[in-house]
């Protein structure tokens, strides 16, 4: 058996005695796991992948293997590798029942301190805050946060009600695989200036799961007495415990059903069938509530781009990809798919986004000359002007890139997958490549239904736009 084949096929035939060979050879596993799993994922089939993941979710998913940091940190790695590959969607349901028990676990240590309990608090809906929780706190660069402060401003100025963003930290913890980032010179800001509103801010200082300051900071949230506690991107064990006293929902960064314990699940999208199952696995006390996910187009970029620089030309058609997880998000399906396109002539690729194998790309491309690598760039979405048609791969993420194409006019070819899907809609969707392939070509050649889907894609991009809209209705809904 090739590499760390054998080990993966012992471990997957004897799944009961994991507990004892982790006490003799912890590290030696992990490293396994994270070797098929992640860094050497596409020298291993499927098969084997997805052996390797159930292990990995067994291990995490047991109090008798690891200790509670351990669990946490291999916990988000294994949300990091289903977010980054499309291979492990079947496990979710799985994955939800390990945070599940995970956050029981340490809230059960919690209560045995005698430091929290259920006492609801008492709240006037007028004048009570809303505390915004995320657990990855970056730069305004960074989607997630800057989706925290959009939500956090609209609510603010557009609503009128006080808003608190805290940061509880959970991505900043040992045992990652990923690069989850956590910026300390945050610790002592009190206020957070985002287009000159001021918001209070705090940041938990220490690496999560830490049990005393995940209790200080529960107990500072419910002495604010918030009318909700709003959850953004899921996976927030702080967040969900504070459903002991008040209100509390989560919206993921993802355009699915989030993985919390929150007693509101925001599906950012209407409901589909393929949402049975996730229903079916939810909590008692939880509720789904349908709303809408949208994005804030900066209006303060640099427009100064030209195609002259990528060697385009004004008579080409411009195909665009972008994204930061590209050599593993582009598969060779795609690229055949966009191959065929490009047998057309004036027809150009850009990626926008670091490609560390650049081979890969090329060996799949027959008319390489017509493929365009434009590396990471600053405000993806400005970019986007020169292009014609963003195409989608199937992959979660992408949703934020796929907006700023819809924003600049350009349509976007998606298959029904992930982020991107939701966010551009069916009229964009197609069901499998050769769909994709066939609405391309008709984009270019057909300049009158190219101007329909360009008109498309701008009217979707302001009802993406509109975020007062969507917190006014979702109040309502939920009665704060």
């Amino acid at each position: 058996m090739k590499g760390y084949e054998g080990i993966i096929e012992l471990l997957s035939n004897n799944i009961g005695a994991i507990p004892v060979m982790i006490k003799q050879e912890k590290q030696a596993i992990i490293d396994t796991l994270r070797e098929v799993l992640l860094l050497n994922h596409e020298d291993y089939d499927i098969e084997i992948r997805k052996k390797a993941f159930r292990v990995l979710i067994n291990i995490i998913g047991r109090e008798d293997t690891l200790d509670i940091r351990e669990r946490w940190g291999n916990y988000l790695n294994a949300v990091f590798v289903a977010f980054a590959y499309a291979d492990y969607d079947n496990f979710i349901g799985e994955l939800r029942h390990v945070y599940y028990s995970i956050v029981k676990c340490i809230e059960g240590k919690a209560w045995d301190t005698g430091e929290i309990s259920a006492d609801k608090i008492e709240i006037d809906k007028e004048s009570a805050p809303v505390v915004i929780v995320t657990s990855q706190f970056l730069n305004e660069g960074h989607a997630p946060t800057r989706r925290v402060l959009d939500y956090a401003y609209t609510i603010i100025k557009k609503l009128n009600r006080s808003v608190i963003i805290v940061n509880d930290a959970g991505m900043y913890c040992d045992h990652t695989w990923a690069p989850f980032y956590y910026m300390p010179e945050y610790n002592d800001v009190k206020e957070y200036i985002y287009k000159e509103v001021s918001i209070p801010f705090y940041q938990a200082h220490n690496k999560m799961p830490d049990l005393d300051e995940m209790i200080c900071i529960w107990k500072m949230i419910r002495d604010m007495r918030p009318v909700l506690v709003l959850n953004v991107g899921a996976n927030s064990i702080l967040s969900d415990m504070c459903r002991l006293f008040t209100k509390t929902a989560s919206i993921p960064c993802a355009i699915d059903l989030p993985v919390s314990m929150s007693e509101y699940l925001l599906l950012p999208r209407e409901s589909r069938e393929s949402d049975k199952a996730a229903f079916g696995e939810l909590l008692p006390f939880q509720k789904v509530v349908n709303t809408f996910y949208n994005y804030i187009y900066p209006k303060d970029r640099n427009s100064d781009i030209d195609r002259g620089s990528y060697n385009i030309n004004d008579k080409d058609f411009v195909l665009s990809t972008i994204g930061n997880r590209l050599d593993e998000e582009i598969d060779e399906e795609f690229l055949k798919a966009v191959d065929q396109i490009l047998l057309q002539s004036n027809v150009i690729f850009i990626l926008f986004g670091e490609v560390v194998d650049r081979d890969r790309i090329m060996k799949n491309i027959k008319n390489k000359d017509q493929l365009r690598f434009a590396g990471k760039v600053a405000n993806a979405g400005e970019y986007l002007k020169i292009t014609d048609v963003y195409v989608n791969p199937k992959r979660t993420g992408g949703g934020r890139s796929a907006f700023e194409a819809l924003y600049q006019g350009k349509p976007v070819v998606t298959l029904k997958y992930g982020d991107v899907w939701g966010t551009a809609g069916d009229c964009f969707a197609v069901e499998d490549y050769d769909q994709m392939i066939n609405m391309v070509l008709k984009m270019k050649d057909d300049n009158e239904y190219y101007k329909a889907m360009s008109q498309e894609a701008k009217n979707r991009s302001e009802k993406l736009e509109d975020m007062e809209t969507t917190f006014r209705e979702l109040f309502v809904k939920l009665d704060i």
